[in-house]
C-alpha cells in the first residue's frame, strides 16, 4: 500500500482542523490549521500532486491567534480553490469574533494575505430559529438549532 505524506502530528497537543479541495489540475489542497499551547495557529497548505496526495509540498502560510480551549470543541476551517488553482481559506478565529480570511496572489501562494472583513461578535441577542434551521451568530458563524 502506497503512503502518502503525513500531514499533521498535533506536537502542540491542541487540536487541529483540516480541510479539503480539489485543484483544476487534478490534485489536491490540504489546508491544515494546528493549534498551539501559546494562542497560535500556524495554518499550513499542502499542494497534492494527485488524488491520493502521494507526494505533497508544504507551505506555511499564515499564523493566526485563537483562544485555548477544549480539543474537542468544533474549530472551523473552510477552504475554496479558484479556477485558476489559487487556495482560499477561512477560519472564525475565536480571539477576535471575527471570521480570518486567507487568500493568495498565485496558485502555489507565494503572497498570502490574511484579512478579517466580517465584524467582531456584538453583544445583540441572537434570532429565534426554528429547530432544525441554520442560522448565523452575530459573528456570522453558522449554526444549527
Amino acid at each position: 500500500m502506497n503512503e502518502g505524506p503525513v500531514l499533521f502530528t498535533d506536537e502542540g497537543g491542541e487540536g487541529a482542523a483540516l480541510a479539503v479541495a480539489p485543484r483544476p489540475d487534478g490534485g489536491l489542497v490540504v489546508a491544515v490549521l494546528d493549534f498551539d499551547p501559546q494562542g497560535w495557529a500556524e495554518l499550513s497548505f499542502f499542494f497534492c500532486h494527485d488524488l491520493a496526495c502521494s507526494r505533497s509540498d508544504r507551505k506555511s502560510v499564515a499564523k493566526l491567534s485563537h483562544i485555548k480551549r477544549p480539543r474537542h470543541q468544533h474549530r472551523p476551517l473552510a477552504l475554496a480553490i479558484a479556477p485558476d488553482g489559487t487556495p482560499i481559506a477561512a477560519h472564525a478565529n475565536d480571539a477576535t469574533g471575527g471570521v480570518d480570511v486567507i487568500t493568495c496572489d498565485v496558485p502555489t501562494c507565494n503572497r498570502p494575505r490574511v484579512t478579517q472583513p466580517a465584524a467582531r461578535c456584538s453583544s445583540a441577542p441572537a434570532r429565534t430559529v426554528p429547530r432544525g434551521h441554520r442560522s448565523l451568530s452575530p459573528c456570522g458563524v453558522a449554526g444549527v438549532r
